[in-house]
């Protein structure tokens, strides 16, 4: 699960960024060449659409300034800390100045600093001056630039964003509907069609700077909301512009009228919006099966866990039992027994203290099997070291160990799991393998464990996989497989009759 929230936690970040990024970067380069415009006269550069309505020189300034700041918040937010705020202040002054001689009726000279306009010029109230909603604009956004780059207030910064996207919205339908009334009425809505496009996505790129608020965060959540935002955001807005659009054109070709262009309208939006509410609908039920289904294949993990914390427990105390009663005792009577030849000379005593040794060495295998003290002492290396070598000598079997990497502990539940892992493989072995060698290797490093275990057996056809119950309380293959799955890991087996089995593991350290 850690896992899959860090890779959540990513992507929130990311697409944000990668969208702020690229507003921020596309508006900076469309007014840095709508700057050239003004010093080399090519019209069309500060007019896209030759409606006679241009960008002023100011207003390209102010939209190069808050898009490099945007890109420079997202890429090099604490070492470039002083250019952003720089920039972002630059924009709030031209944006004020320019609205104080809109308030005031004083001319400061700043639209006409560096390029005189023609008087008379479409939408413009005084030479090279921008527009109250475009001074507006670039006040509001260099101000929640300055918020964002302070850190401080940053769900005001993405209100702010989300009311200047609204307000450029408004001269965009107009230029797209062709109603001047929107962007063009002097002094009140006039503003050029770049302009507003430059506004509106410096506006998308200021609420994508911020993923962990307003807007930004909505759309990047990862529940029921978010999936439901994102799926019916961008289909309502396409369906309220191009029904407008059509609606359009058919009065403008006299097929429609007002009271057709009525009735037609709420059939649609009605037939439309069950319908996105549908496939909305669908894929949050889809969604949420497979949350149940994720947090029951948790609760199982989880159920998993706990049996083999118990049961590792009991094999602990079963051991330590073992180990400070029977196991002396059984010394103890060996001792006793291997005094007792040399003194009456008696052959069948010989062999009952030879059975008594074997019984010893059997308990204490046993013992190893159950919980090696040296694992809870020493670490998983130890123990495996220690265990292969007493295995191999009970089981007559060359077995040969590395280990790599970092020298720390992995933790409790890791080095328990990988522990009976090897066991489980090497009672696989002795069972079914009829191997003369045993290679077993431990590879770490800073993210993962992986553990190999290779046989120079028989070996196994596909579908012929050896499934046993075993000493060590689990169930051959599918323990080791269950066991590599609650610590997150993947288990991996190859084998080739003939030519031997080989168990990987791959386990995540976190």
């Amino acid at each position: 699960m850690s896992t899959i929230n860090s890779f959540i936690g990513q992507a929130k970040r990311s697409v944000p960024a990668t969208v702020a990024v690229a507003c921020g970067g596309g508006v900076a380069l469309s007014g840095f060449v709508s700057m050239l415009g003004w010093i080399f006269g090519i019209g069309r550069l500060s007019d896209w659409d030759g409606d006679g309505v241009t960008i002023k020189f100011n207003a390209a300034v102010a939209a190069t300034a808050c898009g490099l700041a945007i890109v420079l918040n997202v890429l090099a937010p604490g070492r470039q800390a002083a250019v952003i705020r720089a920039l972002a202040a630059l924009s709030v002054a031209i944006g004020l100045v320019t609205l104080l001689q809109y308030a005031t009726g004083f001319n400061l000279g700043i639209d006409t600093l560096l390029f005189d306009e023609p008087p008379g010029a479409r939408a413009t109230a005084s030479p090279g001056r921008m527009g109250i909603p475009a001074a507006a604009a670039f006040s509001l956004i260099g101000v929640a630039l300055l918020l964002i780059s302070n850190g401080r207030r940053l769900r005001v910064a993405s209100v702010t964003g989300l009311a200047v996207t609204v307000l450029s919205w408004t001269p965009i339908t107009g230029h797209f509907f062709g109603a001047p009334q929107l962007f063009a009425l002097v002094p009140f809505t006039s503003i050029s069609i770049q302009t507003a496009f430059f506004i509106l996505f410096l506006a998308i790129g200021t609420v994508a700077s911020i993923p962990d608020h307003g807007l930004a965060e909505v759309l990047a959540r990862p529940d029921a909301g978010g999936r439901l935002f994102r799926r019916m955001f961008i289909p309502l807005v396409l369906l309220a512009v191009g029904f407008n659009w059509l609606r359009l054109v058919g009065t403008n070709a006299g097929m429609t009228d007002f009271a057709f262009n009525g009735a037609i309208r709420s059939i649609v939006e009605m037939v439309v919006l069950i319908g996105l509410l549908w496939w909305a609908a669908s894929g949050i039920s889809r969604a949420e099966r497979a949350r149940v289904s994720e947090r029951r294949a948790q609760s199982e993990l989880d159920t998993h866990r706990m049996i083999n914390a118990a049961q590792e427990s009991e094999r602990r105390r079963i051991a330590r039992d073992l180990h400070d009663s029977v196991g002396q005792e059984l010394t103890g009577l060996r001792l006793l027994l291997h005094t007792l030849p040399d003194k009456y000379g008696d052959e069948k005593l010989k062999m009952i203290e030879q059975q008594a040794a074997r019984l010893d060495s059997e308990l204490s295998m046993l013992v190893w099997q159950l919980r090696p003290k040296v694992l809870d002492i020493y670490g998983l290396v130890d123990a495996l070291d220690n265990f292969t070598r007493a295995w191999a000598a009970n089981n007559g079997m060359s077995i040969k160990f590395s280990s790599s990497g970092p020298k720390s502990r992995l933790g409790s539940e890791i080095e328990t799991n990988l522990y009976r892992i090897v066991q489980e493989a090497l009672n696989n072995i002795q069972k079914h393998a009829g191997a003369r060698e045993v290679t077993i290797s431990l590879d770490r490093s800073d993210v993962q464990a992986v553990l190999i275990v290779q046989d120079n057996g028989v070996g196994y056809s596909e579908g012929d996989e050896p499934i046993h119950n075993t000493e060590s309380g689990g169930f051959g293959i599918i323990g080791m497989r269950e066991r590599a799955t609650i610590l997150g890991g993947n288990f991996d087996i190859e084998s080739i009759p003939g030519a031997g089995t080989c168990v990987t593991v791959r386990i995540p350290i976190h």
